[in-house]
């Protein structure tokens, strides 16, 4: 299948190189896997065009348009700024080629623009992945079967920390919250103060299954992604991004009797360092419909939370 690249920076090539182990970017990804050729990649900056194509061995175009026509490629990944994602989902969608559209986030920037593209959509067969890597992700996939089968008991609680924004990276972090633990329904605001046009501070969501509090830190020298579930018989420890997926167990105290504490019980091998290969792989294997629909309005929540956040010190989803 022939793949076509729009943006030429970190996430589409920039973080790894073809003779990474790690797969942490779509070039990669489509390098490594034998049934995809990357053929194009387009930017408007002509410095980071020349490095990509020369790190990468694809062709190079100035616009979108010009590439997808004249490549009539299968798979478009759509890794260029969120003020241009609509503009570009529209160009992807139009195309007779395309078959697959990868799509990193946030999806669009405007209400307007969600709408207009959700319409659309509606009249369109193509399969749209939305870019929330750890819901392709094999370990955090195996994680969620875990959790729905009740083996761990009933979601108590939960407790996530992560640096950079709420709308970007949080987006993430309330992603795998509305997977692995139910649909959140509010948003309550303990703490808040903008930084560099999204949102840091502190939150108590609530959530279908159990409410829990966000702590989203002021930039530090680090990042982080961490986050913490309580069920009535275990602990669901992620850490390292994402990188180290624990579950403790209550095991009777040897010292203290009558007490139990929690013990590492299992721990999942890491996946998510060939994050961009798990996406391509999902998104050539599964329809999308229904994942695209719960991606849709997660997307839609993000947009209402930006809207609203310098207004009410609350938030509520319909």
């Amino acid at each position: 299948m022939k793949a076509v690249i729009i943006g030429a920076g970190q996430i589409a090539g920039g973080l790894d190189s073809p003779e990474d182990e790690a797969i942490l970017t779509h070039a990669h990804a489509y390098k490594a896997n034998p049934d995809t050729e990357l053929i194009g990649v387009c930017d408007t900056d002509e410095s980071s065009l020349k490095e990509f194509t020369k790190k990468w061995e694809t062709k190079a175009f100035n616009s979108a348009k010009e590439m997808i026509d004249e490549c009539a490629p299968d798979i478009i990944s759509i890794c260029s700024s969120t003020q241009t994602h609509s503009n570009m989902l529209n160009l992807a969608l139009e195309s007779k080629s395309a078959k697959v559209i990868l799509c990193e986030k946030p999806f669009v920037s405007t209400k307007e623009e969600f709408d207009e593209i959700n319409r659309l959509l509606e009249k369109n067969s193509k399969k749209l992945f939305i870019n929330f890597i750890r819901r392709y992700d094999p370990s955090f996939i195996k994680l969620a079967e875990i959790i729905k089968s009740g083996e761990l008991g009933s979601i108590q609680s939960f407790q996530g920390r992560f640096s950079k924004g709420l709308i970007h990276n949080g987006s993430h972090m309330l992603e795998l919250i509305e997977w692995l633990i139910g649909s959140i329904s509010k948003i309550r605001i303990l703490d808040l103060h903008k930084s560099e046009s999204d949102f840091l501070g502190q939150f108590y969501v609530h959530s279908e299954n159990a409410n829990g509090i966000l702590t989203n830190q002021e930039a530090t020298n680090y990042d982080h992604f961490e986050l913490d579930i309580m069920l009535s018989g275990a602990k669901i420890a992620i850490s390292d991004q994402g990188r180290s997926i624990t579950i403790l167990k209550p095991e009777e105290s040897k010292i203290f009797a009558g007490y139990s504490y929690l013990q590492e019980h299992s721990k999942f091998s890491g996946t998510l360092e060939r994050n961009m290969e798990n996406s391509l792989n999902f998104a050539l294997a599964n329809d999308s419909h229904s994942l695209l629909q719960t991606h849709l309005n997660l997307s839609a929540k993000l947009l209402h939370i930006a809207k609203t956040l310098h207004k009410s010190s609350s938030i509520e989803f319909a």
